[in-house]
């Protein structure tokens, strides 16, 4: 809703409801600045779509279809954080040997970093 997180002071924040969010920064003079929008989708399962990529479905079984647009870049590590897939191209992959679970989806692009989670049914 564009207002402050009441305890969202730190470094970091894990958000537990999908939305809009953005940073703000106060210096020592008490100079403020506040970052750019990014949307997150991680709180939740589902299928993720923004300008710049989607990923569906969610969740997946033997394939996943990755759409990538402009210059996006889309890593998915499994529960180890061993990268198992990074991609800049749309492609349609077979996840058929990949192990049941949840996987962690981060995507760059020039706006910033997105994460979101996939599971994979059996």
């Amino acid at each position: 809703n564009g207002g402050p997180i009441s305890g969202a002071t730190g470094a970091s924040h894990d958000p537990v409801m999908d939305g809009d969010y953005s940073v703000v920064v106060t210096d020592a003079n008490g100079c403020t600045n506040q970052s750019l929008s990014m949307p997150y989708s991680g709180a939740s399962v589902g299928e993720y779509e923004n300008t710049w990529f989607s990923i569906y479905p969610n969740p997946f079984m033997n394939t996943l279809s990755i759409a990538v647009k402009n210059n996006c870049t889309v890593e998915i590590r499994n529960s180890l954080g061993q990268l198992v897939l990074s991609t800049a191209a749309s492609k349609t992959v077979q996840t058929g040997e990949w192990e049941t679970g949840v996987y962690s989806v981060t995507a760059t692009t020039f706006r910033g970093i997105q994460s979101f989670k996939l599971v994979k049914a059996r």
